[in-house]
């Protein structure tokens, strides 16, 4: 077997078109796409640059991208009732569907991995091996 040399630019592209085509599936499906919610507290910049790039490939991908900044000085309470609302968001999801439906739309080939967050934290659910 004689060595390849693989590109990885190409081989990333690859994967998010595939990435793509599984989320329009998706909504296509359920009604909506996939996406991606997050709390930022604060200005910590390395902090920033993580959620700017989550943001970005959620973009390239089509998925849903919501980022909700908050100012370091945020009460606690302004903060739970930001995750409140996002939950009664995802409370509604839960009701159309089911984890295992979703873990079973992965792809097979892959190692996936489903967590959900409940009660204040993630909650592991299930670990599948293809």
């Amino acid at each position: 077997m004689s060595a390849r040399i693989l590109s990885g630019k190409e081989f990333a592209a690859k994967i998010k078109e595939a990435a793509k085509e599984e989320a329009l599936a998706f909504k296509d499906k359920h009604g909506f796409m996939p996406g991606l919610a997050v709390i930022i507290v604060g200005e910590d910049p390395a902090s920033q640059v993580y959620v700017r790039n989550k943001n970005k490939a959620c973009e390239e991908l089509g998925f849903h991208s919501e980022m909700i900044a908050l100012s370091a000085d945020t009460s606690k309470d302004e903060l739970l009732s930001k995750i409140d609302a996002l939950n009664e968001a995802n409370d509604a999801l839960e009701d159309q569907i089911e984890y295992e439906e979703l873990l079973n739309n992965l792809a097979k080939a892959k190692d996936r991995q489903l967590y959900v967050f409940q009660n204040g934290q993630f909650q592991y659910v299930q670990d599948v091996e293809a």
